[in-house]
């Protein structure tokens, strides 16, 4: 907050997150007393489960209806949220979007990370708001 007041116009979010994973690292690898409870501290098993195309829930511990319900309101509010934000940049940036290429774009990354069990994709206020404040005009930012 104080970097963003007194010295604005820079993405300070994306040095501090950096700042924060060398923090981790160094701490675990140099510092263990000190070192930051990670998750695969607090949940130890995670990793040996982690698979590529894992679909081992759908042999009934989850009925596919709820799947297909919890996918349906995670898309609705993905759709919503990019197109907000895709509006919000055009506002501060004088430009104009294709909705409807937006959420083909959208579409296809969350089908990429759904068969790799990543998780969904959206556009996102802060992080437009980080382009826009950076200066970004390219689309892969």
């Amino acid at each position: 907050m104080y970097l963003s007041k007194y010295l604005p116009g820079r993405p300070w979010i994306i040095l501090i997150a950096l700042l924060g994973i060398v923090y981790g690292f160094v701490m675990k690898q140099f510092i263990p007393s000190l070192k930051p409870t990670l998750l695969i501290d607090k949940y130890s098993d995670m990793g040996a489960s982690i698979k590529l195309f894992n679909f081992s829930y759908l042999n009934n511990q989850i009925p596919i209806t709820n799947i297909i319900v919890g996918a349906l309101k995670v898309s609705f509010v993905a759709v919503l949220e990019t197109l907000i934000s895709a509006r919000i940049a055009d506002n501060q940036t004088g430009t104009r979007f294709d909705g409807s290429i937006e959420i083909r774009g959208l579409a296809v990354a969350n089908i990429a990370c759904g068969l790799i069990g990543a998780t969904p994709v959206t556009g996102v206020l802060v992080r437009t708001a980080v382009n826009v404040a950076s200066g970004a005009t390219d689309k892969l930012s």
